[in-house]
């Protein structure tokens, strides 16, 4: 009885540590990943190991410091300031970053991505999303007039079909 009432009490601390990190963790991912540590230690007194790893799999990547492939600013934060996004380099691009003294972490291990901070990642998925919106647009016009007639055609054979019927039954 009084193991379990423990073991609450530190699960409800760990939840506690990781709301007070979730709500801290746009403007300070260090104390959100310190208020996240602290979670992961009350739920590992809790014997949650779930909820522990989870912990300390997120502390991690809040730790993560990359810069940005674009803008070459330094964030902190992976999932959250920072994300891989699909690219293709090659080993010589690869040596320019290290020659130039920047972060050679900002390219994926596979080579086949590269860390954006979530402000250019918003203006590149912005601008891809309006280029999508104008290429639909433009696959809409040429193409509803060919809906429009196919629909047209079929409700003619659809008629065609009630009157032959009706006059099937006729008969």
């Amino acid at each position: 009885q009084h193991e379990a009432a423990e073991e609450r009490y530190f699960l409800h601390n760990g939840y506690a540590f990781y709301y007070q990190g979730l709500m801290i963790q746009d403007c300070d991912p260090v104390a959100a990943a310190e208020k996240i540590s602290q979670s992961a230690l009350a739920f590992k007194r809790a014997k949650d190991d779930g909820l522990r790893n989870r912990m300390d799999e997120r502390v991690n990547s809040l730790r993560i410091k990359r810069a940005c492939w674009f803008c070459h600013r330094e964030m902190q934060g992976y999932g959250l300031n920072i994300e891989y996004y699909p690219a293709r380099t090659t080993e010589y691009g690869r040596g320019v970053v290290s020659k130039l003294g920047q972060d050679a972490a900002c390219v994926g291990e596979s080579g086949q991505s590269v860390t954006v901070c979530v402000s250019c990642a918003s203006m590149i998925q912005n601008q891809a999303d309006a280029f999508a919106q104008r290429h639909v647009a433009a696959f809409r016009a040429e193409i509803e007039p060919q809906i429009s007639a196919l629909v047209s055609a079929m409700n003619a054979l659809a008629r065609r079909l009630d009157r032959v019927e009706s006059l099937a039954h006729r008969h």
